[in-house]
């Protein structure tokens, strides 16, 4: 009918029927962008609020001002655009400087009770330096594989601890801050972040035995865990008639049978298959050669 209701940040809603839960008011500090919900009733709400993490009862929203993780930034507010939770360890991601007077670069893990840093997980993402859009440090998404030990990364950053080939994706070790012995960097033949164009990589999710990562290479690939190799891979475009840019996957959510991919996209979705073109010298397609497959693939 119209009516409004004041209620900033989070709301709950029926899953069936969409309905507000006017009961659920809880007292956000910012723009939220990423929830994490446990099974016993916990809500994490990360985004660009004081302490970068806030932590409410799932139920009621009430807020537990005893998880104060002190997210800042040097320049602005924080902005967490990923959580996790993995046990009683909570990985955050995004653009941000420090905690609890220890310097940070975009990248934390903390304790999911106190919000206490791990000061023993303190990986690092810098600039893209060298490369035609000069883009930033950011972690746009994170996932944990718990049985393998790993943090998968997705996000803006040319290199994490200062390794150039784990550039927009890369996977850490839980066990420490280090890079993991897999592949780096892109995982399919798209453009050449360091000769061509900067393809930042914007979600990845995990699940059983895949990983599943998209970003601006217009794609939503499935990876095998085992080895990061490329299992198959989803084809994004802005429309029929554009031949260029848009089609960049935003996010992914894995279901029980179906894979949702959000994008900057309306048309032009299908599966492809890698290697049916001629890649450079390097192994990676050349942005020239990306625009007539592209063309190839809409018509």
């Amino acid at each position: 009918d119209g009516t409004t209701y004041d209620q900033p940040y989070l709301a709950a809603f029926d899953l069936e029927t969409g309905e507000w839960n006017s009961s659920f008011r809880p007292n956000v500090g910012g723009i939220v962008i990423a929830i994490e919900i446990t099974a016993d009733g916990r809500l994490y709400a990360s985004g660009e609020m004081p302490g970068g993490v806030e932590l409410f009862d799932a139920a009621t929203g009430a807020k537990d001002n005893s998880f104060q993780p002190g997210i800042v930034n040097s320049w602005g507010p924080p902005a967490v655009y990923d959580i996790e939770l993995s046990g009683n360890d909570l990985y955050l991601g995004g653009s941000f400087s420090e905690a609890q007077g220890t310097p940070l670069a975009n990248l934390a893990r903390v304790d999911a009770t106190t919000g206490q840093l791990d000061t023993s997980w303190l990986p690092t993402t810098e600039l893209d330096v060298g490369t035609p859009r000069l883009g930033g440090r950011n972690v746009f998404g994170l996932a944990v594989d718990d049985a393998r030990g790993r943090v998968y990364l997705a996000g803006k950053f040319g290199s994490i601890n200062n390794d150039t080939d784990a550039a927009y994706f890369a996977t850490l070790n839980t066990a420490n801050d280090q890079l993991a012995p897999l592949p780096q960097g892109l995982p399919a033949g798209i453009p050449n972040h360091r000769t061509s164009f900067s393809m930042w990589m914007m979600d990845v999710q995990f699940r059983d035995d895949e990983v599943y990562v998209g970003g601006q290479g217009h794609q939503t690939m499935v990876l095998d865990a085992a080895d990061l190799s490329v299992s198959s891979t989803f084809f994004t475009n802005r429309g029929m008639g554009d031949q260029y840019a848009g089609g960049d996957t935003q996010v992914i959510f894995v279901g029980e049978e179906v894979v949702w991919s959000g994008c900057h996209c309306w048309g032009s979705v299908g599966e492809f298959e890698l290697g049916s073109y001629i890649n450079a010298p390097d192994g990676v397609m050349v942005f020239e050669e990306y625009r007539q497959w592209v063309v190839d693939f809409r018509d």
